[in-house]
């Protein structure tokens, strides 16, 4: 009844960098770095239709090419030194990973679930604006737009899933994610550190849908939902003296429906609609408060009308 699968990998990476200069000077860095994943996950079956699930597992996320080469922008002004420029000693992401999950799967499309996640992070990856800092052998004193690694983040979230189906071909099925902590502290200016919230991490994220799926029709209406996250750490204004969550850019809480309907018309060929945002909900960026914009996107509904055909 029960299943014990562990195991661990290594991974050596050497990263060597190309860019050029606002001038067209060539820049060039590199780095290194090694990583030990060691994984131990569990799956211990209490009945045929009670399962729990437990993971203890190290991850891995380079940084991107982005945040990484060494393209420069440089303004002197006097003995000030100012800038834009990739962070070529940017660590990696890593984590420790513990999962836990109890899942309940019943006849037809019965299934229900709860689980309780946690992340212990090192070196999560922000952009944002120092006012000094050294990066790539260069000293900026004046301000500088790079990218920089946390101290330590930590996240902590329960979660929930249901799903449940009718004779009839009608069913429903519901999902939520709630982050009970999720932060993330770091260096600010060598001497000073600060907690923000972590980056790109709603707080609440769920999904709900219901549909009709029984001979040839497979019908899905889906409300997507997020809370507000934050987006990166620098003023509008170039204001980098005070770095803070007060003048951190967020986006707003969103929600949008879709629409996904199928009818298979032979055993060959199958009709598909789809309509994206049905709601026309915008989406909008602000600076530390809702009343100070920084971005508003309408992307408008979307309607498709095509079909495959399976040889």
């Amino acid at each position: 009844n029960t299943r014990i699968v562990a195991g661990v990998r290594y991974e050596d990476t050497q990263v060597d960098s190309q860019a050029f200069d606002q001038d067209g000077n060539q820049t060039t860095a590199s780095s290194d770095h090694d990583f030990w994943a060691p994984s131990v996950t569990v799956k211990h079956n209490f009945t045929e239709e009670l399962v729990l699930r437990a993971a203890i597992w190290r991850a891995l996320a380079r940084p991107g090419f982005t945040s990484t080469a060494p393209a420069l922008e440089l303004e002197i002004d006097g003995d000030d030194v100012s800038g834009k420029i990739g962070n070529p000693d940017l660590k990696p992401y890593e984590a420790n990973n513990f999962d836990l999950a109890l899942e309940f799967y019943g006849e037809g499309m019965t299934f229900a679930s709860v689980g309780i996640f946690h992340k212990d992070i090192d070196n999560a990856i922000y952009k944002t604006i120092q006012r000094a800092a050294t990066v790539n052998g260069i000293t900026f004193n004046d301000g500088v737009e790079t990218w920089i690694n946390a101290d330590e983040s930590k996240i902590t979230g329960l979660e929930a899933n249901l799903q449940y189906g009718w004779d009839n071909g009608l069913f429903a099925a519901a999902n939520i994610t709630h982050a009970l902590d999720s932060e993330s502290t770091f260096r600010f200016n060598d001497d000073q550190t600060y907690t923000t919230p972590f980056r790109k991490l709603a707080e609440d994220a769920a999904n709900i849908s219901v549909g009709y799926d029984k001979g040839q029709w497979d019908v899905r209406l889906a409300m997507n939902y997020r809370s507000e996250y934050l987006d990166w750490l620098a003023d509008e204004e170039g204001d980098i003296d005070t770095v803070s969550v007060e003048n951190s850019r967020f986006v707003d809480a969103h929600v949008q429906w879709d629409l996904t309907a199928k009818y298979a018309a032979t055993d060959n060929i199958t009709v598909k609609f789809e309509a994206i945002n049905i709601g026309d909900r915008p989406e909008f960026y602000y600076w530390g408060s809702k009343n100070r914009l920084s971005q508003y996107d309408e992307y408008g509904s979307s309607y498709s009308l095509g079909f495959t055909y399976k040889l």
